[in-house]
């Protein structure tokens, strides 16, 4: 029986040939990048040309990615409890949801304009692109021991991709009264840099995460709400507690438990 997550994938390059091409568009050598200031994006006067709704054009350099999982969370809608006496067998649909996170450090009109760049630009860099966050699988059998609870957990590959902001040419903020002013993104003009992160639910192949199955004798709590009344569902003797059911938490169900890890493709 596997109780260890398997180790996660290792780190992919980066494929350049998009930045590359981006800046050479700009009149740019890609390789003249490391020249260009570092600056802080949430700071004046940057923060305050962003958040006018100006926008800047902007190429990014990835340079590190790599996996992690997120933390093991319940997927399955259920937790299944088998009153015995013998031990019984549940297929389980389960969905994961896990959405993506930035620090690319800027915020307002500006913050999303550079989130739709950082995306594409990875996109082009690694052929992966953060889409849909929910993933969802069907029919995972479940061997539940009597006056156990069951259920399934996962861990979902989580992507990161670490990059260097390029922000070149001119930045055009529109003022009241319907008049513009154009500034130069750096001093004198020169193209500055900053360094942003994006993490989300990874893939690599066909891999996007581990399920994990659980089991945990009933709590005397477990045991108190399956004899106070309540009207949960039932499949035959089985009885199925909501995912959402405050009371049956993991902490709730507090012997070391059984734990097995599905194979994964």
């Amino acid at each position: 029986m596997a109780n260890q997550l398997p180790p996660p994938p290792k780190s992919h390059t980066a494929n350049l040939t998009s930045y590359n091409e981006e800046m050479k568009e700009r009149g740019l050598d890609p390789e003249s990048w490391e020249s260009f200031p570092v600056i802080d994006p949430a700071k004046a006067p940057y923060a305050e040309w962003m958040a006018d709704g100006g926008k800047g054009v902007v190429a990014v350099r990835p340079d590190k990615q790599w996996f992690t999982y997120s933390p093991q969370h319940q997927v399955s809608p259920n937790k299944v409890f088998n009153p015995g006496p013998a031990d019984a067998q549940y297929g389980m649909n389960w969905s994961d949801s896990v959405s993506y996170q930035h620090s690319l450090g800027v915020s307002g009109t500006g913050g999303v304009t550079l989130n739709g760049i950082f995306q594409a630009s990875i996109t082009a860099s690694y052929q992966y692109s953060w889409g849909k966050t929910t993933q969802t699988g069907e029919n995972v059998q479940v061997t539940v021991k009597p006056d156990y609870f069951g259920w399934i957990e996962r861990g979902t590959l989580i992507s990161s991709v670490e990059g260097w902001i390029i922000w070149t040419g001119v930045l055009v903020v529109n003022l009241p009264g319907g008049s513009a002013k154009a500034k130069l993104a750096g001093e004198a003009g020169k193209p500055v840099r900053w360094r942003g992160t994006m993490s989300g639910p990874g893939k690599d192949g066909s891999m996007s995460g581990v399920l994990v199955t659980q089991q945990k004798h009933k709590s005397e709590m477990g045991t108190r709400i399956l004899q106070d009344g309540f009207k949960f569902e039932r499949d035959g003797d089985l009885v199925l507690v909501p995912a959402d059911f405050p009371a049956i938490a993991l902490t709730d169900l507090t012997d070391p438990g059984i734990r097995e890890v599905l194979p994964t493709p």
